[in-house]
């Protein structure tokens, strides 16, 4: 063989190899890729970082989680409910976990949206209240002329966990925050006989002094702040069992034994002639003219 023959199929061959080592780089890198794109997604894994940003649209659905973590983006974030003990001063707000409130103060509520410069727009407030096991409804003013993402001077009735929550009107934009306040009451009693179990911060209430069979239950039952955050008497047995008997045991009222009228006593007023002394005689009921009677008595007493 020539030895130009030669050179040739050396050429030939070194551009085989060559070609082979490239197409075998290029399979393993797409190989490498796929197997990344189906953890993440493409382009990073997934279209921009897991899946169309990042495992779904923007991060697990669009702009994390489905639009913004399971609905619209929220174009006011960040979002957050802020309190303040009312006072009647421009005092700073506070999260929930920061402001002490205790039974009878008031406190105020914002929405605040855009991280504290603006209200939600559009935004509305509800909360409830839980003391022990039970959670209720809690009665909120009406909106502030302002905006609804605000409340002004909301009343604390009973101790118990207050939970506030703010949304739009899309509900894309929300947050909920809390405060406890301590059941910091003392109670005692009021009424003429014991019968009340009143708040100790309040003034007794005026009632009458009267007695009734019920009333010697509430003596002996025990009044203190009970489950409901308010003052009253304890639940029992006895208690149930004594109210029950007083009430099968009506109270007794007074009653007047009727007596008879007066009777004039015949022949006393001299027939008309009447003086200032008849007044006290039992025949005063006999004056038949009285202006007569009034002339004669202001002439003697020069009334």
């Amino acid at each position: 063989m020539k030895k130009s023959y030669v050179v040739i199929l050396l050429c030939v061959l070194f551009v085989a190899a060559s070609a082979f080592v490239i197409w075998f780089s290029i399979t393993a890198t797409q190989q490498t890729q796929e197997i990344r794109g189906q953890a993440y997604g493409t382009s990073g894994g997934g279209d921009n970082g897991g899946g169309n940003n990042g495992g779904g649209n923007n991060g697990g659905g669009n702009n994390g989680g489905g639009n913004n973590g399971g609905g619209n983006t929220c174009s006011e974030a960040p979002v957050n409910v802020q309190f303040r003990k009312w006072s009647g001063q421009d005092t700073p707000w506070v999260a929930g976990n920061q402001v002490t409130l205790n039974v009878g103060d008031y406190v105020d509520v914002n929405c605040f949206a855009k991280n504290g410069a603006a209200l939600l727009t559009n935004g509305n407030l509800t909360a409830t209240v839980t003391v022990g096991n039970k959670t209720e409804t809690v009665a909120l003013p009406n909106p502030d002329p302002d905006g609804g993402a605000q409340i002004r001077k909301l009343a604390i009735a009973k101790a118990g966990r207050y939970t506030f929550t703010c949304k739009n009107s899309n509900n894309s934009c929300s947050d909920t925050d809390q405060f406890t306040v301590a059941n910091s009451l003392s109670c005692k009693r009021g009424g003429c006989s014991g019968q009340l179990c009143l708040d100790s911060r309040i003034q007794d209430m005026v009632t009458t002094c009267e007695f009734k069979p019920e009333y010697a239950c509430y003596q002996a039952a025990e009044c203190k702040v009970q489950a409901d955050g308010n003052c009253g008497f304890t639940p029992s047995d006895t208690l149930t069992a004594c109210l029950n008997n007083a009430k099968v045991s009506p109270t007794p009222t007074a009653s007047v034994a009727p007596s008879s009228s007066p009777t004039a006593t015949p022949g006393t007023c001299a027939n008309g002639n009447y003086a200032a002394s008849d007044l006290n005689k039992d025949c005063r009921t006999d004056i038949q003219d009285f202006t007569l009677f009034l002339t004669e008595y202001r002439a003697q007493t020069g009334l």
